[in-house]
């Protein structure tokens, strides 16, 4: 993808994934990893809706710079940001208590589904606009592809077998730490 064709949303995609990798290089908790995520999509989700009452024509079809057109913003309201930041917010918090009770089962499975759900949601942004990229006629190019449809699904099916296992993952963490003696 240039450089020059890049938008808002794809920076933000790009610093949500970045992010976790700094960090786990610098040694980082899976807390901190769920933690950075979410906060960056609150990050997002507030730039997005200053961005949209202060200069709201970047955001239009027919924008005067089309560089910073970004439907994405448009398709997606800020609250579904928040939302998404709130189940990574959780997840943050129900690992930071496990991990300081030490209650953590399987930590390096945790962080395996954590870059398998991370890996999946950057999957998603980043292969459809791909696609979208390669077509040379916004106007007459068809509605779906069917390489494009399985990627999605399986990329779906991905990150919910990710999330699913890692609620799992926690879940019987915290019953493990209920039946620890005191």
């Amino acid at each position: 993808m240039p450089l020059k064709d890049m938008t808002l949303s794809d920076l933000f995609q790009i610093l949500i994934l970045l992010t976790p990798i700094v960090l786990a290089w610098r040694g980082a908790k899976l807390w901190g990893l769920l933690a950075s995520v979410g906060a960056l999509h609150v990050a997002t989700s507030i730039l997005t809706k200053l961005l949209m009452e202060i200069v709201p024509f970047l955001f239009r079809p027919a924008g005067s710079d089309a560089s910073f057109h970004d439907t994405y913003y448009v398709a997606t309201p800020p609250g579904f940001l928040v939302t998404t930041a709130i189940i990574w917010a959780t997840l943050a918090l129900i690992t930071w208590g496990l991990e300081y009770k030490d209650a953590l089962v399987a930590p390096r499975l945790a962080r395996g589904l954590f870059w398998t759900l991370l890996g999946a949601q950057a999957a998603g942004w980043f292969i459809p606009r791909l696609h979208m990229q390669s077509l040379v006629d916004f106007e007459t190019a068809p509605t779906g592809s069917g390489l494009l449809s399985i990627t999605a699904l399986l990329t779906t099916i991905t990150a919910l077998l990710a999330l699913a296992g890692l609620i799992a993952l926690l879940a019987i963490s915290a019953l493990t730490l209920a039946r620890r003696p005191r």
